[in-house]
């Protein structure tokens, strides 16, 4: 239910989908693929915010110094900020083509 894959035959996880969250610049849309559930605080929080695989997002803001993400849940219209320990808990792939990492 958090976008975890399962392993394959061979017992092996395949390689994870998606990239954390806070790599993502402002103005990107992105799909969450993957919430992390290695702390229940941080996942029961996440599902709080309602970012769960599949919730798209927008990144509106990210504060130069202490790196918070502000992002607006598409379907909500919902406006929330992350620090980065929870922006590194969620993963994202782009849903649109983005200028990200180019010049």
């Amino acid at each position: 239910p958090h976008g975890h894959p399962i392993p394959g035959p061979d017992l092996q996880p395949p390689p994870q989908e998606g990239i954390p969250l806070e790599h993502i610049e402002p103005g990107v849309m992105v799909e969450v693929v993957q919430v992390s559930d290695r702390d229940a605080r941080v996942l029961r929080h996440l599902a709080s915010l309602d970012l769960r695989p599949g919730q798209r997002l927008r990144v509106l803001t990210r504060t130069p110094i202490d790196r918070l993400l502000q992002v607006e849940i598409a379907a909500s219209g919902r406006r929330v900020v992350l620090g980065p320990a929870l922006a590194r808990a969620v993963r994202v792939r782009l849903t649109e083509p983005s200028t990200q990492g180019r010049p």
